[in-house]
Order: structure tokens, then C-alpha cells, then sequence
């Protein structure tokens, strides 16, 4: 929801929306067994405003990618571009 808004997000290694960040380019992640990390990652985004704001755009653009239709898109661009074009069987 944050990326929605364009605003940084920080996330447990472990959670399950991990899976969709890279570090330091659409969001943070930290080990949830160490508090400091979490600290760290925190004061980081508040005080490095270029940082924040880098990562809530790029947050955004991944975002688009978890709606279902853009997710469709994508994946026929992909096909198309490697299996050469969409081809439909004739009856």
C-alpha cells in the first residue's frame, strides 16, 4: 500500500512481500533477529530524503506489477518477444 503512495518501505527478510524487493532499489530489508537493523533502516529513510524518494518511485513501479492485469500484459510481452508472437489454433 505504501508504494501506492510513492513512499519507502522496509521490510522483514522473512515476510512474504520480500520476495518482490531489492534492496536498496524499490525498498529495505532487514533480519527481524536483529533490532538494530530494523533501527538503522529506519533513521536511514528519514534522514537521506533523495534515498526515500528513489525508493517510493521505484516501490511504485513494482507495484504495478502486482495487479493482475499489468501482470498479464507483462507476461504476454514476454512470451511474444521469446516464442514469436501469440499464435492461435485454427478449428
Amino acid at each position: 500500500e505504501a508504494w501506492l503512495y510513492k513512499k519507502p518501505v522496509i521490510v522483514s527478510s522473512y515476510a512474504g512481500v520480500a520476495d518482490l524487493i531489492e534492496d536498496g532499489v524499490n525498498g529495505l530489508l532487514f533480519d527481524p533477529n536483529k533490532t538494530d537493523q530494523l533501527a538503522s533502516k529506519i533513521i536511514k529513510v528519514l534522514t537521506d530524503e533523495e534515498l526515500a524518494e528513489r525508493l517510493g518511485k521505484e516501490g511504485f513501479e513494482t507495484s504495478k506489477l502486482c495487479h493482475i492485469d499489468e501482470g498479464i500484459k507483462k507476461e504476454t510481452e514476454v512470451l511474444s518477444k521469446y516464442l514469436g508472437g501469440v499464435r492461435y489454433a485454427t478449428v
